[in-house]
């Protein structure tokens, strides 16, 4: 990269800027100092085992699915600013050729230089850079650096990527493997809300939560869908990047979050079910000991309990603009679309639903009970009905005589007498979730 130079009526100016920071959600990551060389992991292949032959993941890759492929473009459409939408679309070419050099630093390789006429505020690149990559998981060998300089009537924007273009051509291959393997059992004929739950299920048994590189950033693969999908290890911005490029081979459409939860940076996905717009949360639904479902298409007043939504950028001013982007938040949004329904809600469609305890309510749920059991399914979700209370609820369904689910289970032990195996009731784990009205519970078996 040639340093820029000064000459007499010429104005030119040259910096460094972290984009933001990476969410990694279970410690907030420290954001990046401009400038700040942050190292890299060995490469994971060797060179000679590379197939000379690049991947197109934007053309015969989309038909790879039952659904037809759908672009993510909605933090563009925000874009107001005829330059940041230039922008943005020369990043869409340039972002796929990387040079065989380096940055002078040693540490990132060099993505091709984009000159556009004009002079483009620092504010507008950001959120041009900011936007391209949250509608782009595919594009996951970015880092989070850039360099702008300003000749004339010139900007010049130099981005740069963790990995050589061989390298990056073979993590595609690797990519593309893992997601043709998902999409292979993706049934053709499902409703929207099906599709969701399949691929966030693939999403759940394939990755584990990394928290190793919650604390450390420059374990750059778990903060993009390579790492969740590929390595089986991620943070949050992993399992949100990843569910959000499966949708788009479910032919959904799927947003980011930036924003906040127990007080610590995070990133959720929107997703659009039949025309309305859900909160899931796949890293907080994926628990270490039980997969649950309590974040799985919220509305916007179940998610404020307990997540705090970033704030939204378009519509503030240039001043306040700078001042929020330089500041350590980088938990910002283009503007969202409000999620005001919960018609596509997980547990309110698939779980089993509880509202009373009477007769033929209880022969629903020990038949549903023994249709999990008999398929050894690893955990049931209950649906606790909204005109009940929560509490009194769950509190006689768990922990007051008669101990209904104890009863039903034992109905169902009673009833599985021709298997080879029964439900093991000492050791019946259970997980509230009052935020979307669930009981889930994780089943255990012992040989009869």
């Amino acid at each position: 990269m040639a340093k820029p130079f000064w000459k007499p009526v010429v104005w030119i100016a040259a910096a460094w800027f972290a984009v933001s920071g990476l969410a990694g959600c279970s410690t907030e990551p420290a954001p990046l100092e401009t400038g700040t060389v942050v190292s890299i992991p060995p490469a994971a292949v060797e060179r000679q085992e590379y197939s000379a032959t690049p991947l197109d993941m934007t053309a015969d890759f989309q038909a790879a699915g039952p659904y037809p492929y759908l672009p993510q473009d909605s933090d563009y459409q925000s874009l107001e600013n005829p330059q940041t939408q230039e922008l943005y679309q020369e990043l869409e070419e340039s972002v796929w050729q990387i040079s065989d050099t380096m940055r002078e630093e040693g540490d990132y390789y060099l993505v091709e230089e984009i000159v556009l006429e004009g002079t483009i505020p620092e504010e507008q690149i950001r959120m041009a850079i900011i936007a391209f990559k949250n509608d782009n998981p595919q594009v996951f060998w970015l880092t989070n650096l850039y360099w702008r300089s300003y000749t004339g009537d010139t900007t010049r924007i130099q981005l740069y990527s963790y990995v050589s273009e061989w390298e990056r051509d073979w993590m595609q291959q690797e990519l593309q493997a893992e997601i043709e393997g998902i999409l292979s059992g993706l049934p053709a004929d499902l409703e929207e809300l099906d599709r969701e739950i399949y691929l966030f299920d693939a999403v759940s048994q394939g990755c584990v939560y990394d928290n190793e590189a919650a604390q450390d950033p420059s374990q750059w693969e778990a903060y993009t869908s390579y790492g969740a999908l590929v390595q089986g290890e991620a943070v949050c911005e992993g399992y949100a990047r990843a569910m959000q490029q499966l949708l788009s081979y479910a032919g959904m459409r799927c947003r980011l979050v930036h924003g906040t939860a127990g007080g610590e940076s995070h990133m959720w996905n929107l997703v659009e079910v039949d025309g309305q717009w859900y909160h899931l949360d796949p890293t907080w639904n994926d628990q270490k000991s039980l997969l649950r479902y309590d974040y799985f298409n919220l509305d916007d007043e179940a998610i404020s309990q307990d997540h705090q939504i970033g704030r939204e950028i378009t519509g503030m001013s240039e001043e306040e603009l700078e001042e929020y982007m330089e500041s350590s938040d980088s938990n910002y949004n283009f503007p969202l679309p409000s999620c005001e329904s919960d018609d596509a809600n997980y547990l309110k469609n698939k779980g089993i639903l509880l509202s009373n305890f009477s007769e033929s309510s209880g022969e629903r749920i020990v038949s549903d009970l023994l249709a999990a059991a008999r398929n050894q399914e690893e955990a049931v979700y209950f649906y606790v009905a909204e005109d009940v209370n929560y509490d009194m609820l769950v509190n006689q369904f768990l922990n007051m005589e008669p101990y209904q689910l104890m009863t039903y289970l034992r109905e169902v032990n009673e009833k599985l007498y021709d298997s080879p195996y029964r439900l093991d009731l000492d050791n019946i784990q259970y997980l509230l979730g009052e935020i979307s009205r669930g009981i889930s519970v994780k089943l255990s078996y012992e040989e009869a």
